[in-house]
């Protein structure tokens, strides 16, 4: 009989600042969370790609980059919490 495995809900952390990122990322696997990190626009896209279970966006990214980010979630009907931070 095969068991079958768990899979851990997913976090996608994005943030300019790297220090938060590692302390989100750390304290997210921590609690038994898997997690993906972005610190741009593109590195957004390339992880988001990926099936996510919640995205925690930073307001505060430079160049406009938190409003892109939440236009392109809006375009695909994001259907998944959005927690935002600053």
């Amino acid at each position: 009989m095969k068991t079958k495995k768990k899979e851990l809900p997913k976090v996608l952390v994005v943030d300019d600042d790297a220090e938060m990122v590692y302390l989100a990322q750390y304290l997210l696997e921590q609690c038994g969370y898997q997690s993906d990190t972005a610190m741009d626009v593109q590195a957004f896209k390339k992880a988001y790609a990926q099936p996510q279970n919640v995205v925690m966006l930073d307001l505060t990214m430079p160049n406009g980059a938190s409003e892109a980010i939440c236009n392109i979630m809006v375009e695909q009907r994001a259907k998944h919490p959005i927690v935002f931070m600053t």
